[in-house]
């Protein structure tokens, strides 16, 4: 039995950390998102930002897919998320930039440029999507 344990243990600690949520998105933002030449001094990481040498949003390599999410830290800055739109077939990766206020833990709720909401197949103000978190390289970051 405390092999059985030991084992599951195991499993769980060496099981990749991503999380997948269902999230809605909100594209009432204060950051311009869709602006190339928007400075990235103006959001919340703007200090990882300016570390990875990106300047303006063009200069993020997901632009425009770029945003920000409820509860954004220090360690959460740059974090890439691939999302697809519940019920089609859109996948997009998306950096995280920008922090939007405080939430719920138990739920994420992104805010993302107007390009990436189109891109995933919405014109609407709220898109339900099926969000993970992926290694920053897949955004290139």
């Amino acid at each position: 039995m405390k092999y059985l344990s030991f084992l599951a243990t195991l499993i769980i600690f060496t099981t990749p950390a991503l999380s997948q949520y269902n999230a809605y998105f909100n594209p009432l933002n204060t950051a311009p998102y869709d602006d190339p030449v928007f400075p990235t001094s103006t959001v919340r990481c703007s200090q990882y930002l300016a570390n990875k040498g990106y300047r303006t949003f063009a200069d993020i390599p997901t632009f425009p897919n770029i945003g920000g999410f409820v509860n954004m830290t220090d360690a959460t800055c740059g974090t890439c998320w691939k999302m697809t739109r519940v019920g089609g077939n859109e996948t997009l990766v998306v950096a995280m930039i920008d922090g939007i206020g405080e939430g719920s833990p138990n739920t994420v709720t992104f805010d993302l440029s107007h390009s990436t909401m189109v891109s995933l197949g919405s014109y609407a103000i709220d898109l339900a999507v099926n969000a993970k978190q992926v290694k920053p390289s897949f955004c290139g970051l």
